[in-house]
């Protein structure tokens, strides 16, 4: 539309003549948006299974008791706005469909943000039940095995079956490659334990697409939640893992009568020289094209043993080049951990992670073979970026069964007590947010804001007030003093100014160190001579 200027008006006017001559855009009370919102929970109150499964993804009798209990464990509570049936039918959609915020917002009449607060809160307390709906299987053996004789009692000692899958992920482009193996998309390499009543036992989430299932499978057996994987005997449902575990990895393509020699052919003593050399030989074919985001073939592994054949004179396959470069693969995936450490810092000239001595020992207690990757310079950290930096899965997004999904959402109850909370002098603060979070939900507009600190974040909160105070004392203590000392007395007893633009005249020249120095040392009639000038700008004379 178009708007005609009326000569008779100001540019000002004109303008709040069209201001008020604009159609206003109007908006729907907020009752009639809780109707909607009211039909929606009504159609899932009285519909059959069969429908609700069609919107949620889930029954009805499941979806009202999972609801229950989220209210029960005090893990979900019922908002002025909101109850706890709409956040977990609102989190079931967003999962169950793979909709989008945006998508969602529109159907249930809620902003973008509520939705992705309510998302959150929701995932983080079924994340909350993850002890109670995986559990680790008995070591008895199972009844459908030991009522079967033709499993028992060949099978007696197996308690379920491992294997992994490929779950769609949505990664930013830069991160694609490591995410892209076996599917044209990008994807999540899942590894899952279930027994033979079909009830998940354990779970890995969040390796790459193009990680390998051997390289998760050893991820998880070195996690402390994977002991029941070692320690107990399962079926192996995926041919991409190798039965033993302990034996090496044939990569895929590899012939058959390397897979078999390699057993009686002699293990290799692999040294300094000769990782290095290999490992610059792969930085060579990267540099010259070769694309790495599905890994080394078959073809590349033999022409890197054949260069070291001719540097070294030993009799080296490709097999073995591969198994060595998983080694330093996995080396690479430690670094990328322990640079992420709380108080990890990186020297970028001599490549090397460094830790404080305190906490270098308490870190190298803990995790004993970590000591050769901190504070000293990694070997060979150029040349395992180039390989491993971009195109391959490190793990670094991976969690298990028994870690939490998220982190405590806002609503949630503060453990924090008041006497170990003086830190910087904020206690009143923090009582005061305390206590706006026992007030519960009395008013919509104030947003209510909760502290959540952990003993840990307590420890470390109460080590940097110490070291706060320590610097703040420091200064303090070589504070050089920012006025002349005579400077008082020779401006303030100056007769025929009254004491007003005195003290004005003063504060100027405390702010002006060059100025107050000059004026102690002015004569008293270049004294008086700068002061009526001064004042005279400052409206004093």
């Amino acid at each position: 539309m178009a708007w005609i200027r009326r000569p008779d008006l100001s540019p000002p006017l004109f303008r709040a003549y069209a201001e008020q001559s604009r159609p206003r855009i109007s908006y729907a009370p907020m009752n009639v948006m809780d109707e909607e919102r009211q039909k929606i929970l009504n159609k899932i109150y009285n519909c059959d299974d069969v429908q609700c499964v069609n919107m949620l993804r889930m029954r009805r009798a499941p979806f009202f008791h999972l609801c229950n209990l989220l209210r029960e464990r005090n893990l979900l509570r019922d908002s002025i706005h909101s109850c706890v049936e709409q956040q977990v039918a609102m989190f079931l959609h967003v999962v169950g469909h793979n909709q989008r915020f945006r998508v969602v917002h529109n159907y249930w009449r809620r902003s973008v943000e509520t939705i992705s607060r309510h998302f959150k809160e929701v995932l983080y307390a079924i994340g909350e039940l993850r002890f109670e709906m995986i559990k680790a299987p008995s070591n008895d053996t199972p009844l459908k095995i030991r009522n079967n004789h033709i499993w028992f009692p060949y099978f007696k000692v197996c308690v379920g079956a491992i294997d992994g899958t490929h779950i769609h992920a949505r990664v930013p482009a830069k991160m694609q490659a490591t995410f892209r193996g076996r599917k044209h998309y990008p994807t999540q390499n899942v590894l899952a334990a279930v027994d033979f009543d079909l009830y998940f036992t354990y779970v890995l989430a969040g390796w790459e697409g193009s990680a390998h299932d051997a390289t998760i499978l050893a991820d998880a057996l070195e996690r402390p939640d994977g002991e029941i994987l070692s320690s107990r005997c399962w079926i192996c449902m995926s041919p991409r893992i190798p039965s033993s575990i302990q034996g090496p990895l044939v990569p895929d393509g590899a012939p058959a009568a390397a897979a078999v020699g390699q057993q009686a052919r002699q293990s290799m003593r692999w040294t300094n020289v000769m990782s290095g050399f290999v490992l610059r030989r792969f930085c060579q074919l990267i540099s010259s094209g070769v694309r790495t985001d599905k890994g080394f073939k078959e073809v590349h592994l033999n022409q890197v043993a054949r260069d070291l054949h001719e540097f070294t004179g030993n009799e080296v396959t490709g097999t073995q080049v591969y198994n060595h470069l998983r080694k330093w693969r996995q080396r690479w995936i430690r670094v990328t951990k322990l640079r992420e450490l709380s108080g990890a810092l990186w020297d970028e000239d001599n490549y090397m992670i460094t830790l404080e001595e305190e906490h270098y020992k308490g870190h190298v207690k803990a995790h004993p073979k970590d000591a050769e990757l901190l504070n000293k310079p990694i070997e060979n950290y150029q040349q395992m970026e180039v390989i491993f930096g971009n195109g391959h899965a490190t793990g670094k997004f991976a969690m298990g069964s028994s870690e939490p999904l998220g982190c405590p959402s806002d609503f949630a109850e503060s453990t924090v007590k008041l006497e170990e909370t003086k830190l910087f002098g904020e206690t009143s603060k923090l009582q005061g947010t305390q206590e706006a979070a026992a007030g519960g939900s009395g008013s919509g507009n104030n947003k209510r804001k909760r502290c959540m600190i952990s003993e840990e974040d307590m420890n470390a909160m109460s080590g940097m007030t110490a070291a706060v105070n320590n610097v703040a004392d420091a200064i303090r203590s070589t504070k050089v003093e920012d006025s002349h000392p005579g400077l008082y007395d020779a401006i303030m007893f100056m007769t025929g100014f009254t004491e007003e633009a005195l003290i004005v005249a003063y504060s100027h020249l405390l702010d002006n160190r060059a100025h107050g120095n000059a004026f102690v040392g002015m004569t008293d009639a270049h004294r008086v001579l700068w002061l009526r000038t001064f004042l005279a700008k400052h409206y004093y004379a």
